[in-house]
């Protein structure tokens, strides 16, 4: 993939996460410059190369940052940046919860087969809560661009999420 391909599929990743995160600037002070970042690197090929390293270097560190290991997505990439944004919204409210009360934190435990017992810090609780919630929105937005009406849920990729249950088949053997 040429660095211009390379350079502009992740300027449209990167205009989706900061559509979702519109805070960025006040949560990420390192991205002040992302804006000119991203107009060098549209100007021409030679700062494409150039822009897309040093926008990468600035995402360091950034949990739900468009630059990831591993698979490409091959969903939009605003919906991407919408399940990063909302499940990482749940762990951290989920987060908050369980860090403010001694009675959450005392029942809120380990799934077994992650070895069970009780979370050791915010962090490790906000993780294990909001991965299933991107799986699931990830999922459901599939199932809704599919139209599988036997799925559990369909999602449209927008914020705030609103998750609805599809139509389905709703003939059932009834006794007459």
């Amino acid at each position: 993939m040429s660095d211009r391909v390379k350079f502009d599929n992740k300027d449209i990743e990167i205009q989706a996460w900061m559509n979702a995160n519109s805070d960025y600037l006040t949560t990420y002070p390192q991205l002040a410059a992302l804006s000119q970042m991203l107009e060098i690197g549209r100007a021409s090929d030679e700062g494409a190369s150039a822009m897309y390293d040093a926008i990468r270097a600035c995402f360091a560190g950034i949990e739900g940052a468009p630059f990831r290991k591993g698979k490409v997505s091959n969903l939009p990439a605003q919906v991407v940046a919408n399940a990063e944004k909302a499940s990482n919204d749940y762990g951290a409210a989920i987060g908050d919860l369980w860090e403010s009360s001694d009675t959450v934190s005392s029942m809120m435990v380990r799934h077994g087969r992650s070895g069970g017992g009780v979370y050791s810090d915010i962090g490790e609780v906000a993780d294990a809560y909001s991965k299933p919630v991107k799986n699931r929105l990830t999922k459901a937005y599939t199932d809704m661009t599919n139209e599988n009406a036997s799925a559990d849920y369909w999602w449209d990729g927008e914020l705030p999420v609103n998750l609805i249950q599809p139509a389905g088949d709703d003939s059932e053997d009834s006794e007459e």
